[in-house]
């Protein structure tokens, strides 16, 4: 888990959380050696979540691709995203400590010519909570973990009235950073003009704890996510047992996946996005073979050789065209093809093509 901080007021709001994520395992504590960005923009929100990192994980792709990037929508995935992960990997979640085997999300937008707060959790099965300050007001928000002696750190600050918000986020990471906080912190600022973040700065640690690369010495490296950069950032590769799949990319937009459709009744899946194009090559079953999908295919060879040892199919003869000519098999075909007719008036023999072009004629004495 890690912690968030937030004060709101009526026209604008900061919030920092940090980059820290830890793991028990056989009852040590390991932190992740690749950080993790749990305070995000997504479309006009600003996100933060906390709890479980698989799900979060889920959660952050799944509404990054959804049409509507709003807080009923990001309600909506948060839900899906928990089910589908406890389906999927009900050993892990049974492991886990309820506190942390969902997410719960902070969500922030500037909308009706105010900041508004949204807070979703799954202690109250995941309800939508809005909240507004007034013009005079200044809200305090904390979620993740230590999130109680986050506001007992807050308020006589606040009460006092001395300190600017950066100072009181920068106060309570110092006094709270340990085990489970720690790494970078991650400060935001949304107003009426937009979303802003502010440079990465590193936080004092108090504790020394082993990185999650002492256990890359055993046999086996199992976890839900395996990525060489954390999510949104690019260029990145990554190994997700959640969806299944072996994914490269080069941005948001260019990238290659490997995937299983279908689940539980699967199909392998070779997946390619370019910009608004995709194509993909699977296997559907045995009866099927080989299928291929997208916009167009070019293939260029010095030599091509089909072999159909039962048939080759096509739609249409219209449908084979010549790439100098324009012209379809079908025309072709048709303009030479020809028959013939005798006028015993004129004693005319005349040869015409099949679209009834005439192509000669020789008088028969």
């Amino acid at each position: 888990m890690s912690l968030c901080v937030c004060f709101q007021n009526n026209d604008c709001l900061m919030i920092a959380a940090d980059t820290a994520v830890v793991k028990q395992i056989n009852g040590r504590m390991y932190r992740l050696i690749e950080p993790f960005r749990k305070l995000v923009r997504i479309g006009d929100l600003l996100v933060f979540m906390s709890g479980s990192l698989g799900v979060a994980n889920i959660t952050m792709e799944r509404f990054r691709t959804a049409k509507n990037k709003t807080i009923q929508e990001l309600q909506k995935v948060v839900i899906e995203s928990c089910n589908y992960f406890s389906k999927m990997h009900p050993d892990i979640v049974n492991g886990l400590d309820p506190k942390t085997r969902d997410v719960a999300v902070l969500a922030a937008e500037y909308k009706d010519g105010a900041v508004q707060v949204h807070i979703v959790q799954p202690s109250d099965n995941f309800q939508i909570h809005t909240y507004k300050a007034s013009p005079t007001e200044t809200i305090p928000h904390t979620g993740g973990v230590y999130a109680d002696e986050a506001q007992d750190l807050i308020r006589p600050m606040l009460d006092a009235g001395n300190k600017t918000a950066g100072e009181m986020i920068r106060h309570v990471f110092d006094n709270l950073s340990g085990v489970e906080i720690g790494g970078n912190l991650i400060v935001a600022k949304i107003d009426q003009n937009g979303i802003s973040f502010g440079p990465d700065q590193p936080i004092p640690e108090h504790v020394r704890i082993p990185y999650y690369e002492d256990l890359l010495s055993s046999a086996f490296l199992t976890g839900s996510l395996i990525q060489t950069s954390a999510s949104g950032n690019y260029p990145r590769a990554e190994m997700s047992s959640s969806d299944r799949m072996f994914k490269v990319g080069s941005s948001s937009s260019n990238s290659i996946e490997m995937r299983s459709l279908g689940y539980p009744n699967s199909i392998p899946d070779l997946y390619f996005k370019t910009g608004s194009s995709t194509a993909s090559i699977s296997l559907p079953s045995s009866s099927s073979g080989l299928y291929m999908s997208g916009d167009r295919l070019t293939a260029e060879f010095s030599e091509i050789r089909l072999r159909g040892y039962g048939s080759v199919s096509v739609l249409s003869w219209d449908q084979l065209k010549s790439e100098g000519s324009g012209r379809s098999l079908q025309g072709e075909l048709d303009y030479t093809a020809y028959n013939m007719t005798f006028d015993p008036g004129t004693r005319n023999l005349k040869l015409w093509s099949r679209s009834g072009q005439l192509l000669a004629q020789v008088n028969i004495p």
